[in-house]
């Protein structure tokens, strides 16, 4: 991912336009003054389920000091995710895409290894996990997610939704240019497959009624 030099695809899209982007200043002055999508660090581990104490669910948040906000999903044993007897251990934070980019190669592999340290240790110790019993630990960060799905900096769950751009505050689907609609982990309610999944709901049921197509329902 060291080497990786993202390149935008082809703006067919913005080509369709009826009127060009630059037509609308408060619009560009609007998504100018967004705040700036977090990235994301996400550690993917595997381990025997003997060596992880007994849980009482498959997701978990765990805050500590040093990385705050920690998201933790275990697999079950034996849902194909991994071996018999094993299972996977996926937890992921936000970062800021800059602190990552423009790093030597030697910079940007010891705050690598740091946070891969750092995450071992905060699950070690919130599920009585030895140091000595992990089968398989990796991390990934903003430079892989670029690489590896196209997204510029690797930004990952688009807007972070807060009281001043959620709902009525946030950016609509609706933009002012005829013909193009939002939807995504931008758009109101935000990330996530239910959150996505209803952002293009809504510019679905918004399209159908701009042509007179009322009531429609999945």
């Amino acid at each position: 991912a060291d080497d990786v030099i993202y390149t935008p695809p082809p703006q067919s899209l913005l080509k369709q336009l009826r009127d060009s982007l630059d037509n609308n200043q408060n619009y560009k002055r609007r998504i100018k003054n967004l705040p700036k999508p977090s990235g994301a660090l996400v550690f993917y581990s595997a381990l025997k389920k003997e060596h992880i104490k007994p849980i009482s669910s498959n997701h978990y948040q765990v805050v500590c000091d040093q990385l705050g906000s920690l998201f933790v999903s275990i697999s079950e044993d034996g849902d194909g995710r991994a071996p018999k007897g094993e299972i996977t251990l996926i937890a992921s934070l936000f970062t800021k895409t800059k602190d990552w980019f423009n790093l030597d190669k030697s910079e940007y592999q010891e705050r690598k290894k740091n946070y891969l340290q750092k995450i071992s240790i905060a699950l070690e110790g919130q599920f009585a996990i030895s140091s000595e019993n992990w089968l398989h630990r990796e991390l990934a960060t903003p430079l892989g997610f670029e690489r590896w799905t196209n997204r510029p900096n690797g930004i990952v769950g688009g807007l972070g939704q807060n009281p001043d751009i959620f709902g009525l505050f946030g950016l609509s689907s609706r933009t002012p240019y005829q013909g193009l609609w939002l939807c995504g982990d931008s758009i109101y309610p935000g990330e996530g497959t239910a959150g996505v999944s209803q952002s293009a709901l809504m510019v679905s049921r918004q399209i159908l009624a701009s042509k007179g197509i009322n009531g429609f329902h999945l």
